[in-house]
């Protein structure tokens, strides 16, 4: 257990502090301007097609390693904390259709680029479709 020290060389755990404070705040918008324009172009691809979208999917609820995996927490770690901008599912059944990236200038860094070719071969691995694009264009297309 990790502890802090207080006024008065008093030892706090984390777990006391977490259940003292809660410095969690909401976030104005789920999706960037960029975003919501996109999915609101992507939405009249998508819907006459049997199809609903979700916005910012994080990798792990598109993709799993299995528990039984001898190294599991290695990679479930990998992917846990890492987000997909768009999800395309059957809106009846839920199935997963395609993922979507959107591509803005932030994949052109090189910490990101990195990002971006490991989950490139994530979702190749599990074998989903696959869009980066930076316009609804290129989709319509593709679905």
């Amino acid at each position: 257990m990790i502890n802090h020290q207080a006024k008065g060389d008093e030892s706090i755990s984390c777990h006391t502090i977490i259940n003292m404070y809660y410095p969690y705040l909401k976030k104005a918008k789920l999706l960037s301007h960029k975003e919501l324009e996109f999915y609101n172009k992507l939405r009249i691809i998508v819907e006459p097609k049997g199809l609903v979208i979700f916005a910012s999917v994080r990798l792990a609820d598109v993709v799993y390693v299995p528990k039984t995996y001898r190294y599991f927490n290695l990679f479930f770690s990998r992917i846990k904390a890492k987000q997909i901008d768009f999800v395309v599912c059957d809106r009846a059944t839920s199935e997963i259709r395609c993922l979507i990236e959107l591509d803005d200038k932030t994949h052109s860094e090189p910490q990101r680029q990195s990002r971006d070719k490991f989950v490139n071969k994530v979702i190749s691995k599990a074998k989903i479709a696959f869009i980066r694009c930076s316009s609804p264009d290129h989709v319509c297309q593709i679905i």
